[in-house]
């Protein structure tokens, strides 16, 4: 069924000398929540009609000469009465990303991740990227417990001719219930 979700979101960031901590938190309620699925359906929960996310995450990066950057960044992923429409995902546009997973392929009720990178930035023209990330995750529904899913990655952005911008990624899953998977995605942007 079809419904309308209301969130109240709230964030607060910290970043000075290459640290950044972050804390968000929201509240969400459906207007509707009625069984969703086929009949005898046992995911749905009336008591899921609202629910809690919150998520913490610590990041420091390094810069060094020639244009030189390092990263490495540790989060948590939580949450209260989450259900396959809520809960955290992990693939390239998700919640926590990691390479080589697709979006929707695992979600989460928890999470707790470590994602590394290095890279090269020459100002707005040219980013490129080589990434690392494991998370473990937990969703008691699909018999997850702390189940590690580790991918790598490469990644970049390339100022083009005529305003034109494009960012990739490219990621393969070392790990989890995705071992072996590619994900990949390109995005070409106009700028006005």
């Amino acid at each position: 069924t079809d419904t309308l979700t209301h969130t109240f979101q709230t964030e607060l960031q910290y970043k000075r000398g290459g640290y950044q901590l972050e804390l968000q938190g929201s509240i969400s309620s459906r207007s509707d929540w009625e069984p969703w699925g086929l009949p005898g359906n046992t995911e749905f929960s009336p008591d899921q009609k609202d629910y809690l996310r919150w998520q913490a995450s610590f990041a420091k990066t390094w810069f060094f000469s020639k244009f030189r950057t390092f990263s490495m960044e540790l989060e948590h992923l939580d949450g209260s009465d989450l259900d396959r429409f809520s809960r955290y995902d992990f693939g390239i546009f998700g919640d926590s990303s990691v390479g080589g997973y697709q979006s929707g392929l695992v979600r989460a009720d928890s999470a707790d991740g470590l994602h590394l990178e290095t890279g090269v930035n020459l100002g707005n023209l040219l980013r490129f990227q080589l990434e690392g990330d494991a998370v473990w995750a937990t969703n008691e529904e699909t018999g997850l417990d702390n189940e590690l899913l580790a991918g790598i990655g490469i990644g970049g952005s390339l100022a083009l001719p005529w305003d034109l911008f494009t960012n990739f990624e490219i990621g393969y899953a070392l790990d989890g219930p995705g071992e072996g998977d590619v994900a990949a995605r390109i995005v070409f942007l106009k700028l006005f």
